[in-house]
């Protein structure tokens, strides 16, 4: 019975210990999580494989085309016989069937070009789809940031408020005593409220802060979810004794957004070849083969050969004459007396549908010449949308980078202006910390009025949110910056 209940307790500990890893979220999860949610991502997913798909569709279109293909039915009335070209008026019954063989031998390049296009298509959307998931992972990076940033707030006040509490706790006693006025007591349970309130307003920061990230992750918000903090250590970045144009030429080759668009532009420049192909001639081959079956097709079939026959027959005058369809035979005149003769036996008989498939298969092999003289300027205009395509690209393209740059030039100026805040924040709280300290052990000695005391902590306090503000927001913008140059975002 002890081992039953130790191997329950242990299943139970193992299942409290797997649930609560299953609530702890670190930033790789929640990107990860993200990534696979994401409707965004994918759409972008499907838009890549309809492009894969054209880009296969135009490989394809190398290979000769091969088709086969039938019919049957039945006639009325007056038609012609395809297997004996005769006249007919009664019902007749026919099938068919053939095949065909199409081979492109030139056109002007226009398959291998468009093929070059739909394959910088394809390139240009697999950067889209690498665009859509950083801009995911960016918002999944802010939004967990604020988590943090405020989770961290909360602490803060959480630590104001205990130690309020500590403090009323004593003055209280020192009130009973008679040691310090009432009015004193009050001021501080009036500090210790406002502590209260503090609480009650990061909490709903927080709350908000984590509602933001679920919706960002789309999972439902009655789930548990708790953030991992993770052991964040600020280290300067060598980034911050680069240039922006140094930044933005690393930043250049690795954002796929500069990539995508500089693919759209070969694809854009295959597109004016494409175009172009409209004034070459073409030359096509076609193998064609088919054959035809006719219920009403015949053909004569030898039966027997008659020997020693004489014609007349005086005994039979009607002898099967009117049975021969075909009648060879030799005579001799002497004396208005028939010799014997020789007559072959035929008669008409159905062909096989077998026979009449082999028996009617036609073949032929035909190459054509096509050469483009005037087609109502449609080659001029296709080839000038085309260009107007390739000179739109390259402003897309350029303005890409403008964006690119811009966005690290403010990132750099703004990650500069972070550093120099943290740093002097970082100052001000250790002088605030000190000046609490000091404060603290006034107000426990009776040397200071509790309304100092609430002075001292609310400045504290606030020393304390815009350092923790200032520390993320300098984190945060530094992430921004190993980002641009391609480094993974890792706290």
């Amino acid at each position: 019975m002890k081992k039953i209940n130790l191997l329950l307790l242990f299943l139970m500990a193992g299942f409290i210990s797997n649930a609560q890893d299953n609530n702890a979220w670190t930033l790789q999860r929640c990107v990860d999580h993200a990534l696979v949610n994401s409707l965004d991502v994918q759409s972008s997913e499907l838009q890549l494989q309809t492009s894969e798909v054209n880009y296969k569709d135009t490989k394809y279109d190398l290979l000769p085309t091969f088709n086969v293909g039938g019919g049957t039915g039945f006639n009325w009335g007056r038609t012609i016989d395809p297997t004996t070209n005769l006249f007919r008026t009664d019902r007749t019954y026919t099938a068919n069937a053939g095949a065909n063989l199409g081979l492109s031998l030139f056109g002007g390049m226009r398959k291998q070009n468009t093929i070059k296009q739909s394959q910088y298509n394809y390139l240009s959307q697999q950067n889209n789809l690498q665009t859509t998931k950083n801009n995911v992972l960016l918002t999944v990076v802010a939004n967990y940031t604020n988590v943090v940033f405020n989770m961290e707030l909360l602490k803060t006040a959480e630590l104001q408020l205990k130690n309020t509490q500590e403090q009323v706790a004593i003055m209280e006693k020192r009130a009973a005593a008679g040691a310090v006025a009432k009015t004193e007591l009050l001021n501080l349970q009036a500090t210790l409220a406002s502590n209260e309130v503090s609480v009650v307003t990061q909490e709903n920061n927080y709350a908000l802060s984590v509602l933001q990230l679920k919706q960002a992750l789309q999972i439902p918000t009655e789930e548990t979810f708790e953030v991992v903090i993770p052991e964040i250590s600020l280290v300067r970045d060598d980034v911050l004794d680069k240039s922006a144009d140094d930044v933005f030429k690393e930043a250049e080759m690795v954002m796929p957004e500069i990539k995508s668009v500089d693919y759209s532009v070969q694809s854009a420049e295959y597109g004016v070849k494409v175009a172009k192909a409209a004034y070459y001639p073409t030359l096509t081959a076609s193998l064609n083969i088919n054959t035809y079956y006719s219920d009403r097709a015949k053909t004569l079939f030898r039966t027997g050969v008659l020997e020693n026959v004489t014609f007349p027959d005086p005994e039979n005058p009607t002898s099967n004459i009117q049975a021969y369809e075909q009648l060879k035979y030799s005579q001799v005149h002497d004396n208005d007396y028939f010799l014997p003769v020789q007559r072959e036996i035929t008669e008409l008989q159905d062909v096989s549908f077998n026979q009449q498939v082999n028996d009617n298969i036609g073949r032929s092999l035909s190459v054509n010449l096509n050469i483009p003289i005037f087609n109502g300027f449609n080659a001029r205009t296709s080839k000038q949308r085309a260009t107007i395509q390739k000179q739109q690209a390259e402003i897309t393209a350029q303005k890409q980078r403008n964006t690119l740059r811009q966005s690290i030039e403010q990132a750099m100026n703004d990650v500069k202006a972070a550093e120099k805040s943290y740093e002097s924040l970082q100052k001000q709280l250790e002088a605030r910390e000190e000046a609490f300290r000091v404060m603290k052990l006034r107000q426990e000695n009776g040397s200071a009025n509790a309304t100092d005391f609430q002075i001292a902590q609310n400045d504290l306090l606030r020393a304390q949110s815009d350092f923790l503000r200032a520390k993320y927001d300098y984190i945060f913008k530094l992430k921004i910056l190993d980002f641009y140059q391609g480094k993974p975002i890792e706290f």
